[in-house]
């Protein structure tokens, strides 16, 4: 894995299991779109992908956040999904300080 990497690496895992720890419906298809998206965002860093290609997905994530607050599901609570969703902000502002972004 690409040294710059590493710190996007243990953030994409930590939120990764932030994720689970807060999600109230787990049988939601939400919820499972967002389980296999941040999955795929773990493989994406570990892979390599270009810093352009990582912040896409975070992007993606980022959206689908933003739609279960809007469609207020139960998916998990408010707060929970501002944190993470202002922790992948923080994600995708990192990236695109990367020297080869």
């Amino acid at each position: 894995m690409d040294p710059h990497y590493n710190d996007f690496h243990r953030q994409a895992l930590d939120l990764q299991y932030k994720l689970h720890d807060v999600l109230d419906d787990v049988n939601n298809p939400m919820a499972h779109t967002l389980r296999n998206e941040v999955h795929q965002l773990v493989g994406d860093i570990e892979g390599n992908k270009s810093p352009r290609a990582v912040e896409d997905r975070v992007k993606v994530i980022q959206q689908q956040l933003q739609q279960a607050r809007h469609q207020g599901d139960g998916l998990m609570d408010f707060n929970h999904n501002e944190m993470l969703h202002h922790s992948y902000e923080d994600m995708r502002i990192g990236l695109r300080k990367l020297p080869h972004y």
